[in-house]
């Protein structure tokens, strides 16, 4: 899924969603992310699909991650 993700807060380097699939048997369902490229800053993992009654969606992560503050570059 392609997002508009604002550069790490921390490092400027791009950020990427990440999503998988987990097994918790009797489960089986998706999560995902969002994670800097550089230096693995990421946001928590958000449970996808309706599962364990989570009502997260991938903006989520996204809505998260763009509101964060960033340094400014020198």
């Amino acid at each position: 899924m392609p997002f508009d993700l604002k550069p790490c807060p921390f490092c400027g380097g791009t950020a990427i969603w990440n999503e998988y699939e987990a097994l918790d048997p009797p489960l089986h369902y998706r999560a995902g992310y969002v994670k800097c490229s550089v230096c693995e800053c990421r946001t928590r993992d958000y449970t996808l699909d309706g599962y364990y009654g989570s009502t997260d969606k991938p903006e989520d992560a996204v809505s998260v991650w763009n509101q964060r503050q960033y340094a400014e570059s020198k």
